[in-house]
This record gives C-alpha cells, sequence and structure tokens, in this order.
C-alpha cells in the first residue's frame, strides 16, 4: 500500500476530528441483546437501554449494559 500524501490524509484527518463528540454530547445508539433490538444511550464502556426510541422522550429502562455484551445495529430500522 502507497503512502498517503498530504492531500489525501488531511480530508481524513478532518473527518476525523468532525466526528469526535462534543463535550456534553449524549451518543445514542441502536443495539441488539439476548435476541431484542432497543436504544441506548452511550455512557463510557456501557450502554444505557432506553424506554423508547431517541426521537421522543425516553428514560432509563433498566441497568446500564457492558458494551462488549451488545451488538450494535444500524441507527434506523431498515425501511425495505
Amino acid at each position: 500500500m502507497a503512502p498517503l500524501s498530504r492531500r489525501q490524509l488531511f480530508p481524513a484527518v478532518a473527518a476525523a476530528a468532525l466526528a469526535q463528540p462534543k463535550p456534553g454530547s449524549v451518543l445514542y445508539v441502536r443495539f441488539r441483546r439476548r435476541g431484542r433490538t432497543a436504544y441506548g444511550r452511550l455512557e463510557g464502556d456501557r450502554v444505557q437501554p432506553l424506554s423508547a426510541d431517541p426521537f421522543g422522550d425516553p428514560l432509563p429502562a433498566g441497568r446500564p449494559v457492558p458494551l462488549n455484551a451488545v451488538s450494535l445495529l444500524c441507527p434506523c430500522t431498515p425501511s425495505k
């Protein structure tokens, strides 16, 4: 693999910097655990399950789950 030039590297570095969450941001995830799919809030190395999707007014539902105990899914349910 050839090394990247500065012209090729800059967009990748800029995109990575922009993708970093800002302090105080809430990161929502969709996940599967034990055959069930749910939304949750990422809190460090844990996922806090939510009572509903993040677009309403979800409340915490149950205890936080270790991130390595869930499978992260696409952020929304495919329509087809």
